[in-house]
């Protein structure tokens, strides 16, 4: 059984625990409009940590992807669309670094507004790229409109 955690701090491991808070007070501090400092519900997995990071209030997530990418650095991993656009998806990840090894999944059913991120967080750049990895082959399966897909050697240029 998985057990949920209220909130990251709960973690027994510092790392973990840095890397999260990291992101969150990137995430408050260039985009505080949307991020404020609430408890982070935390899921321990065996491969990584999954955290729940609320919005403040609904943001648009074609916005919130052009954002991560311009004011935080990150890398979009795929972007897509179903139904005439009214589910969407898309994932962005860190450039593997000790301490901020991330991916950042996005969903929408509601017309590309969301109201929360769900981001995995990695201790090693081996298990962040089969998470990765993990992610495509989910992405290929689906029928749905790319609208942004990273190729395998892009990515794995970031890696090594």
């Amino acid at each position: 059984m998985i057990k949920t955690l209220s909130d990251y701090n709960l973690l027994e491991s510092e790392e973990w625990k840095d890397s999260i808070n990291t992101l969150f007070l990137e995430l408050r501090s260039k985009l505080q409009e949307f991020f404020k400092e609430v408890p982070l519900p935390t899921i321990p997995h065996e491969d990584y940590v999954e955290v729940v990071i609320p919005t403040s209030k609904q943001v648009m997530m074609e916005d919130l992807v052009e954002w991560l990418e311009k004011k935080l650095g990150l890398h979009i991993l795929y972007a897509s669309k179903q139904n005439y656009g009214k589910l969407l998806k898309a994932a962005a990840y860190s450039t593997p670094v000790d301490g901020s090894m991330f991916i950042i999944h996005m969903g929408s059913e509601q017309y590309g507004v969301i109201d929360s991120l769900t981001v995995h967080f990695y201790d090693s750049d081996e298990t962040m790229l089969l998470g990765i990895q993990h992610v495509l082959r989910d992405v290929t399966r689906v029928p749905a409109e790319v609208l942004e897909y990273q190729k395998m050697d892009e990515i794995l240029s970031f890696f090594f």
